[in-house]
């Protein structure tokens, strides 16, 4: 009877995800897992498994505690031999369970959990006959593995197994939350993953890389193919509930290697972010400071940016991040008369910036730890007018725009999620 009281108390605690079959517990303990056919006044007529068939039968209400219908599903219980009398119930989350995949030269694809791998061999834990056992195979009959490559949402097993039958569209089913931490470059305030690694190539020359470090806590590193610049973001989210959270962080931008061209800029930043992982807004206020360097003056500025994300399909969705804030720059006027009389200066002047990225994420439907991203980066820079001493004949200013730019350029980048 307790036995059959704490199947029921664990059947009401978590979410079936796809309801197979009705349920019934008895007097004596035993809860069926079976298809009710009919209810009379007296019994209960129903479909259930012994000794590997299925067959007809009834019991009397009077020896039932407990009937439900479409409340089992068979993907989180374990059937005692040769029956569907339920033995344990496994409690899944499909949205976070993740599996390894393993592929046979002969074809099959295994989702299991691989323990460890020597040069000969690979040791995993797979599901067979209803129960996890753990296994070995030899690595030469192996044709590919991978880790943590499966939701295990999105898999049909064959029978009793962690053999994959089939793979659903899984732009439907992953876990949404791998990307509402960042939108194309620009984070948001929604914490990254416990232990969630992310990879990210921006247009073959941007290298990022994200680690979470606890469910508020993350850290980014990204540098170019010159290693020009470096930079690292620490993030600390702060969830103020299911649908928004604030998060403080600083970027830190240097070029450690170069004396011709030397670079440091700092932003520390906060940001609040509001909606789903789906749709959901972020707007960030920081400051912007640059030391004095080679290609760039002393720089106090505030920062804004603002960013979102809108759901377009399945596994599609509108990004857009945009960015406002100053530096400063500084210019080198010439003065050339005559070889004999050349005299060089230096000035500041201010930059005023408004930019940001728009585009496209597209998440894979059988893979969705990869995603591809295509967008369109476009900047305006404002500068301040030269001083009027510069503009009198025979001055010249090294790269000097008083105008306002406006520079466009399409970027394709691609994520992966392990």
């Amino acid at each position: 009877m307790k036995n059959a009281f704490f199947i029921l108390l664990l059947l009401s605690t978590f979410k079936i995800s796809a309801q197979n079959y009705d349920l019934i517990v008895t007097t004596n303990g035993d809860s069926i897992a079976c298809h009710i056919d009919s209810i009379s006044d007296s019994d209960i007529h129903f479909e259930m498994m012994v000794n590997n068939s299925w067959v007809h039968t009834y019991t009397p209400k009077s020896e039932c505690i407990n009937y439900e219908f479409g409340t089992i599903d068979a993907n989180t219980v374990i059937f005692k031999t040769s029956s569907s009398y339920i033995a344990k119930i496994v409690t899944v989350n499909y949205s976070t369970q993740n599996y390894d995949l393993v592929v046979t030269n002969k074809g099959d694809s295994i989702a299991c959990y691989i323990d460890s791998i020597t040069d000969s061999h690979i040791y995993f834990e797979i599901k067979l006959r209803d129960n996890w056992v753990h296994t070995h195979i030899a690595r030469a009959e192996i044709s590919q593995y991978k880790y943590n490559e499966f939701d295990g949402k999105v898999l049909i097993f064959k029978k009793g197994s962690s053999y994959i039958k089939e793979i659903r569209d899984a732009s439907k089913y992953f876990d949404r939350n791998l990307y509402s931490n960042r939108y194309l470059f620009a984070p948001s305030a929604f914490p990254m993953k416990n232990e969630l690694f992310s990879y990210s190539n921006i247009t073959l020359g941007l290298h990022d890389l994200q680690y979470g470090f606890s469910d508020r806590f993350s850290l980014g590193f990204g540098t170019t193919m010159f290693f020009f610049p470096i930079y690292i973001m620490p993030i600390y989210s702060i969830p103020i509930n299911e649908n928004s959270s604030f998060a403080v962080g600083d970027l830190l931008m240097i070029s450690p290697y170069s004396e011709d061209i030397s670079f440091f800029g700092n932003l520390f930043f906060g940001m609040y972010s509001k909606g789903s992982a789906e749709n959901n807004y972020s707007v960030g206020l920081g400051i912007w400071t640059t030391t004095k360097t080679d290609v760039a003056a002393e720089t106090i500025s505030p920062a804004i940016n603002y960013s979102a994300i809108i759901k377009t399909g399945y596994n599609t969705y509108f990004i857009t991040e945009n960015y406002a804030f100053q530096y400063n720059l500084t210019q080198t006027a010439e003065y050339n008369s005559d070889p004999n009389n050349y005299i060089e200066e230096k000035f500041l002047q201010k930059k005023y910036v408004l930019g940001g990225i728009s585009g496209f994420r597209v998440i894979g439907k059988k893979y969705p730890r990869n995603s591809w991203q295509f967008a369109l980066t476009y900047l305006f820079i404002i500068s301040e007018d030269t001083p009027d001493k510069y503009k009198q004949p025979n001055w010249d200013v090294w790269g000097n725009y008083n105008n306002t730019q406006f520079i466009p350029w399409p970027i394709l980048s691609y994520t992966r999620k392990f």
